[in-house]
């Protein structure tokens, strides 16, 4: 995808509150607004407010099933002037009002009680990691052939140098994002001696530098195979966080990995979901 559009799209993703700007986008892509539109719609098939509309209503979608958050709280949360406004966008979405939305049970559940296991859910306050992240876009089925090609891009002993890691970001969830338009994030944490090979990834086309936030977390971990990740996500926002006492926040999951999940380890997976509270 085009490093304007991507550049655009975190810019659109790092700010959903504010009024969207189509003059200060495009005039930080140094294109003029018709041309920054155009472009922005051939490389991520929406415009770009639709692309902020539609993030907007996905989030308020999560939020208002995974707390108890007040309507008028989440409207503001996400720059809406009032609540008529709100219904009026999340109902042309959703077919649904936000208040019928929230009362509504979860039926299409992932996680299945009956034959599916889920370890313990632990609460762990984590630090901000300073990452070197790559956007890839697709279903989640999709995401061990994106650390194929990111470990590939990585220079030689970055991966294994000490006190580096991996972190997956996962920012939508598949029953409300079209397949296609799903986002995730491969990102690599360098340790102490692998700055200089980190500034190298930086050059190269696609790579930014990023930081997760820092906060309260829910940890779960997975094993086994990355198909089977919706089930792990399914029981931490279907099933154990509607009986805690936590509510989910508007940020992203993180998954926490040693080293790049690549496709030729699926088996063995094991790592760590933290999942974003308050």
């Amino acid at each position: 995808m085009d490093e304007r559009v991507l550049s655009a799209m975190r810019a659109i993703e790092a700010s959903l509150e504010a009024p969207l700007s189509i003059t200060q986008l495009a005039a930080d892509c140094g294109l003029s607004q018709f041309h920054f539109n155009r472009l922005f719609r051939a490389e991520a098939g929406e415009p770009p407010a639709s692309y902020a509309r539609r993030l907007r209503l996905e989030r308020a979608a999560l939020r208002l099933r995974g707390s108890n958050a007040p309507l008028g709280l989440i409207a503001a949360e996400l720059g809406y002037g009032s609540l008529t406004a709100f219904g009026r966008a999340f109902a042309a979405r959703f077919g649904i009002t936000p208040l019928d939305w929230r009362r509504t049970l979860v039926s299409d559940t992932v996680f299945n009680p009956e034959t599916d296991k889920a370890g313990p859910v632990t609460i762990r306050r984590v630090n901000a990691f300073s990452c070197i992240s790559r956007r890839y876009f697709g279903g989640y089925h999709k995401v061990p052939s994106h650390w194929d090609d990111f470990a590939r891009a990585m220079p030689p002993g970055l991966q294994s140098a000490a006190g580096s890691f991996c972190v997956g970001i996962a920012y939508d969830d598949p029953r409300l994002t079209a397949e296609e338009l799903i986002r995730y994030d491969c990102c690599l944490v360098p340790g102490a001696a692998a700055q200089m090979h980190a500034r190298q990834l930086l050059q190269q086309t696609g790579f930014r530098a990023l930081a997760t936030r820092a906060g309260r977390y829910a940890a779960l971990e997975h094993r086994g195979p990355y198909s089977r990740i919706e089930s792990s996500y399914s029981f931490l926002y279907d099933h154990w966080s509607p009986g805690s006492r936590y509510t989910m926040s508007n940020d992203p999951a993180l998954e926490i990995y040693a080293g790049p999940p690549v496709s030729t380890v699926q088996c063995s997976l094991r790592f760590t979901i933290l999942y974003p509270i308050e």
